[in-house]
């Protein structure tokens, strides 16, 4: 790039340098954004990547069980959480059902994540702790490592604090490419 150009030339250059430097983020931008704009997309990715697509889940009929009063055993659900995550956990979430009878969900990071959307899971009763399933994000395919890190790849953080600032970085430069148009 050469700096002394002036006017319409200098615009060129601004223009075509930064554009092939942000290329690159700007695809990673689209493409990661295309799973949340379109069901066909997501469904796509999800069966190109090998899980089976999400099943939206519709309004049932209210049953007696809707009734049933929540029953959570904190102190069960810690020891079922700290056996499974064992000394490497590093933060936890827990969904509690709306209604009793139904499973529990605690999503986990490891300490040595990573990134932080590296998320792995339990399924358990949270009456007693008993855990039915686990879901480890190392276990995963390398598909469905790429499916759960979707939006760590659309903000950067996939790539640590460098990734995050290059990423914002390439957006604020998305005004520059309006102020350098290319045609007559």
């Amino acid at each position: 790039m050469d700096w002394a150009k002036k006017g319409r030339s200098f615009n060129w250059d601004l223009h075509s340098v930064f554009g092939t430097w942000c290329l690159l983020f700007y695809l990673l931008f689209a493409i990661t954004g295309l799973n949340w704009s379109y069901d066909w997309v997501s469904n796509g990715l999800n069966t190109l990547m090998g899980d089976a697509p999400s099943v939206q889940r519709k309004a049932s009929v209210v049953t007696a069980n809707k009734t049933a009063p929540l029953v959570v055993d904190y102190a069960a659900v810690w020891d079922s959480i700290q056996k499974t995550a064992g000394p490497e956990l590093r933060a936890y979430n827990l969904r509690l059902p709306a209604s009793g009878g139904q499973p529990a969900t605690v999503f986990y990071l490891i300490k040595d994540s990573p990134h932080p959307r590296a998320l792995n899971s339990i399924t358990l009763d949270p009456a007693n702790g008993h855990i039915s399933a686990v879901s480890r994000y190392a276990e995963r395919g390398l598909g469905a490592q790429l499916l759960a890190s979707n939006y760590a790849l659309h903000v950067g953080s996939y790539f640590g604090l460098a990734g995050r600032i290059i990423m914002t970085g390439a957006s604020l430069m998305m005004p520059l490419f309006l102020s350098t148009p290319t045609k007559k």
